[in-house]
């Protein structure tokens, strides 16, 4: 979470920044300000899914580096 104690303006750079990460993430977010909690729900929906994002990207690379050490033994042998 976060203070509720905002300026405006603060409020509205924060928003932004959240916005942006949450397109990223790929949802779909409405232009209005948003309350405190859809802000927590757009912020947890996101970390989930740079979670998932990290968690596929190290299988990724473990896979990868199989696949590079069969292509050697494949060469060796």
């Amino acid at each position: 979470g976060f203070s509720v104690t905002f300026n405006p303006r603060q409020y509205t750079e924060y928003y932004l920044q959240c916005r942006d990460v949450a397109i990223r993430g790929g949802m779909t977010v409405p232009s209005e300000i948003l309350t405190e909690d859809q802000l927590n729900t757009i912020e947890q929906k996101t970390s989930q899914k740079e979670e998932k994002i990290k968690k596929l990207e190290i299988v990724f690379q473990s896979e990868n580096i199989l696949i590079k050490k069969k292509e050697r033994q494949a060469i060796i042998n």
